[in-house]
């Protein structure tokens, strides 16, 4: 370094408040990432069903596959801090069963029954939904599903309790298991009562729910 340079550094250190020069000195540490469990309340989301919607008798179809999609995910305050904090919009895709064959028509499928949602829902969720990566207090978070049940949530709800483990290396801990819970409460269609855990198996004429409604008072998630 020539003798002007470091005459010009000298004049700058000195005319600069002491915490400038610190910091022009020492590179700034990175924040400690925020320890395990996070536990983040007031998950939400809309959950439409694949069309026309569920139902007593369900709908027919030439297709293999229905789809449902989960969309507007959203969650509320976590333990960590306060939001920003938002969800991943995904689909789950049901194998459907088949109908019984009839002689002289084409191969066809059921769907959509309330039946199929029960007994394959959480099958469903397990193989279309690996990961789901929320975003924290600005941080990505990435949650790795390993396995999904249907339970019975609170208020008489009806719902799923993913299984697995945070991957993000932000907030990683070896061994962490982290759960998503995600209960349904009101819903949407022709007929319904916007009680899900009412009207799903309800033999009611013509009612179908279309959407439903991800319950933020009773859903959250640890991570």
């Amino acid at each position: 370094m020539n003798m002007r340079r470091k005459i010009l550094l000298g004049v700058v250190a000195l005319t600069l408040p002491a915490t400038s020069v610190a910091l022009l000195s020492t590179p700034a540490l990175a924040k400690k990432p925020p320890p395990n469990p996070i536990t983040c309340t007031g998950l939400a989301g809309t959950v439409t069903f694949a069309l026309p919607g569920l139902s007593s008798l369900g709908a027919v179809s030439s297709s293999k596959t229905s789809v449902t999609t989960v969309s507007n995910i959203v969650i509320g305050a976590c333990s960590q801090g306060s939001g920003p904090n938002s969800g991943p919009g995904l689909s789950v895709t049901n194998k459907s069963t088949k109908n019984p064959k009839v002689k002289g028509q084409p191969r066809t499928y059921t769907y959509d029954t309330f039946t199929q949602f029960i007994t394959t829902g959480p099958g469903a969720i397990k193989k279309s939904v690996k990961t789901l990566t929320f975003t924290i207090n600005g941080n990505g978070v990435t949650f790795k599903n390993k396995g999904v049940v249907g339970t019975a949530c609170a208020n008489s709800e009806v719902g799923f309790l993913l299984t697995g483990q945070v991957k993000a290396p932000r907030y990683n801990v070896a061994g962490n298991t982290a759960t998503v819970l995600a209960c349904l409460g009101g819903d949407a269609g022709p007929n319904t009562t916007n009680n899900f855990g009412a009207d799903l198996g309800s033999s009611t004429p013509g009612l179908v729910i279309t959407t439903a409604q991800i319950d933020p008072a009773t859903s959250q998630a640890v991570l």
